[in-house]
């Protein structure tokens, strides 16, 4: 469920996660009484600094990304960045400018060694 994944990302316990979810109404009961035993791999991230141009989905912004003249606030540290506002980020980066370099928390594959993650973006 991807609301739980995005939840979990951002930082929250599972538990908690799914609590929030039971109480949002929005979602089917059964599925979630089933998600308050599940118990998945913990995720493994490795920050990184990379170019704006580099930033993909299931990446967790580690800082706030102003405009390249700081004085436009275009994503919130925390952001897991979508497809669509990938494309937005792309567009403000022709018009206005975004700053360079941005760090994010990148989820390490399992098995890969941190050598090799650089490759994978």
């Amino acid at each position: 469920m991807l609301e739980l994944d995005r939840l979990m990302y951002g930082g929250m316990d599972r538990v908690l996660a799914v609590a929030q979810l039971k109480e949002s109404g929005r979602f089917d009961r059964h599925m979630l009484d089933f998600l308050d035993i599940y118990s998945p791999a913990q995720a493994e991230f490795e920050e990184q600094e990379i170019p704006v141009g580099d930033v993909r989905a299931g990446m967790i912004l580690e800082e706030d990304l102003w405009a390249k003249n700081g004085t436009v606030l275009i994503l919130l540290k925390g952001t897991l960045p979508t497809a669509t506002w990938i494309e937005r980020l792309e567009n403000f980066a022709k018009a206005r400018g975004l700053k360079e370099l941005v760090r994010v928390r990148n989820p390490r594959r399992p098995g890969v060694r941190k050598s090799e993650l650089a490759r994978c973006i």
